[in-house]
């Protein structure tokens, strides 16, 4: 589903500008309700969130936040 845009770090190699991931954010299975009445609504979403983390040592992204279902209410 939606999917955020990674962060960037910008260093410098040898005079260049270079651009490397740091972090990648991952939000899916997005699931939204609205019930109740009118004068009292309430409303619950479930998605599942992750995160990654960019090693330029071993050049391979590692898990920050491991896949975990999360509840909003």
């Amino acid at each position: 589903m939606g999917q955020l845009k990674r962060l960037y770090h910008f260093g410098f190699v040898r005079g260049l500008v270079q651009m490397a991931p740091l972090v990648e954010f991952s939000v899916s299975g997005i699931q939204a309700s609205v019930h109740g009445r009118m004068e009292a609504l309430s409303s619950t979403t479930n998605f599942t969130l992750s995160a990654t983390t960019y090693n330029g040592k071993y050049d391979a992204w590692e898990p920050l936040i491991e896949p975990c279902d999360t509840f909003v209410r």
